[in-house]
C-alpha cells in the first residue's frame, strides 16, 4: 500500500494528467494503464495498486458529472475506455486545439502583450502544441475574410501540419490586377501576420536545390511570401519536402526571418550595419531644438521598422550623438528607413564603411536626380 498521505493526493494528480496532458480532440491521445502507473511513480515516488487507480477515475468522471462540466450531457463520461487506453472526452468550458492555438497566434502577434503569455498557455495545454509549430490564422476584426484567403490559409495551415509541398503563381500587381507571375514550389515552414497582412514562410524548393551540398545552411532557401500575391495554388503530395530534421533549428529559422524581414522584402543576405546619428545645428533645425531629443526621434524611426541589435555609444548622447548596429536583410525598404531618419531635422546619418555604405549613397544619388 502506497502512503496514505500521497494516495488522498493521487487523484489530483490523475486530474492534472487527464486535464492538460491529454488532447480530447486528438484521436491519438491516450494513455494506457501501465503508462498511467508509470507517470505515478515518476510523480510520487511510489507504485499505486491498479484498483486505487479505477476508483479514482471514477470519482473523477462523477465530479465532472456533478459539476455539469461534461460538454454532451450526464450520461457520457470525461474518462472513457477505448481497446485498453483511455481517453478523454470535450468538457463543456474546453477550448479546442484552434482556438488554443489562436489565443498564441494573437498573443505573439499583437504588440500590447507580453509574449511570455503565450508561453505559459501553451504550458497549459501542452498536448495542443506538440508538433503545431508557428501556424498563424488570424482573423482581421475591421473586416469579414474572402472565402479566397480563407481557402489560401487553410491549405497553407495544411501543408505546414502535413509536411506537403505546394506549388503556387506568385506576383506582382498594377493597380488591382496582376502584372507579373511566376511559378513556385515551396515547403511551406509558418504563416505569420503582420503590417496588416498575412505572409507564408517557406523554403523555396529551387534555391533548396542550387544550395544543397554547398555547405550553405538551409535558411538561405527561405523566403517570405505575401498571401495576397499568391493564387492557382497546387498540392504536391509525392512532393520532396525541404524542411528541419530538429524543430529547435526550425522555429529559430522561422524567428529570424521574421525579425529580419522589413515590409514582405527578405533576403537570405542578413547583415550588420553601424548607424551613427548626430545633431548639428546647420540652420535646418529650430533654435529651441534640443539635441538629445532630435536624436532619439530618429533612432525612434530606425527602432521601429529595424532589429536594432546593441547600442554602440551612447555615452555622448546629451550633445546630440548616438551610435547603433542594426540586424537587417539587405533589401529596398532598409535604405527608406534610413532615409526617413536623415530627414529629422539637424540629424546627419552616418552609415559604416562597407556596401551598404555605397548603396546608401546611390540611394540618395538617385533622389537627387529626381528633384
Amino acid at each position: 500500500m502506497a502512503n496514505c498521505e500521497l494516495s488522498k493526493i493521487k487523484i489530483l494528480f490523475l486530474y492534472d494528467f487527464f486535464m492538460t496532458k491529454l488532447n480530447p480532440y486528438d484521436f491519438e491521445s491516450s494513455v494506457s494503464m501501465n503508462e498511467l502507473l508509470d507517470i505515478l511513480e515518476k510523480e510520487t515516488g511510489y507504485r499505486f495498486e491498479r484498483k486505487s487507480i479505477y476508483s479514482d477515475i471514477d470519482r473523477l468522471n462523477e465530479f465532472m458529472r456533478v459539476t455539469g462540466k461534461i460538454k454532451n450531457g450526464s450520461d457520457y463520461d470525461w474518462i472513457y475506455k477505448e481497446k485498453k487506453r483511455y481517453k478523454v472526452s470535450e468538457l463543456e468550458s474546453q477550448i479546442t486545439v484552434d482556438e488554443a492555438k489562436l489565443l498564441v497566434d494573437a498573443v505573439n502577434t499583437t504588440a500590447f502583450t507580453d509574449s511570455g503569455i503565450a508561453d505559459k498557455i501553451m504550458e497549459l495545454y501542452p498536448s495542443y502544441f506538440g508538433d503545431a509549430g508557428n501556424t498563424v490564422s488570424l482573423v482581421r476584426r475591421d473586416h469579414k475574410y474572402s472565402a479566397r484567403l480563407t481557402a489560401l490559409l487553410n491549405n497553407f495551415r495544411s501543408c505546414i501540419n502535413d509536411k506537403c509541398v505546394i506549388s503556387f503563381n506568385y506576383g506582382y500587381k498594377l493597380g488591382s490586377a496582376p502584372a507579373f507571375k511566376e511559378k513556385r514550389e515551396v515547403s511551406p515552414l509558418a504563416l505569420d501576420w503582420s503590417n496588416n497582412t498575412y505572409y507564408l514562410i517557406a523554403v523555396d524548393n529551387a534555391i533548396y536545390d542550387r544550395i544543397e551540398g554547398t555547405g550553405k545552411p538551409i535558411e538561405n532557401a527561405i523566403r517570405r511570401f505575401r498571401i495576397d500575391r499568391i493564387d492557382s495554388t497546387s498540392f504536391n503530395r509525392h512532393g520532396k519536402f525541404r524542411g528541419f530534421s530538429n524543430a529547435n533549428d526550425r522555429k529559430k529559422a522561422i524567428d529570424n526571418i521574421i525579425r529580419n524581414s522589413v515590409n514582405a522584402f527578405s533576403s537570405e543576405e542578413v547583415m550588420e550595419v553601424a548607424i551613427m546619428l548626430s545633431f548639428e545645428a546647420d540652420g535646418k533645425a529650430l533654435p529651441e531644438a534640443v539635441p538629445k531629443k532630435e536624436v532619439l526621434r530618429a533612432y525612434n524611426i530606425l527602432s521601429d521598422h529595424l532589429n536594432i541589435k546593441r547600442i554602440v555609444s551612447d555615452s555622448r548622447l546629451e550633445s546630440g550623438e548616438l551610435t547603433v548596429i542594426a540586424e537587417t536583410a539587405d533589401v529596398p525598404t532598409f535604405y527608406s528607413y534610413l532615409f526617413q531618419a536623415g530627414t529629422v531635422p539637424g540629424i546627419k546619418l552616418t552609415v559604416g564603411e562597407g556596401p551598404v555604405r555605397d548603396k546608401y549613397i546611390a540611394y540618395l544619388e538617385n533622389a537627387r536626380k529626381a528633384l
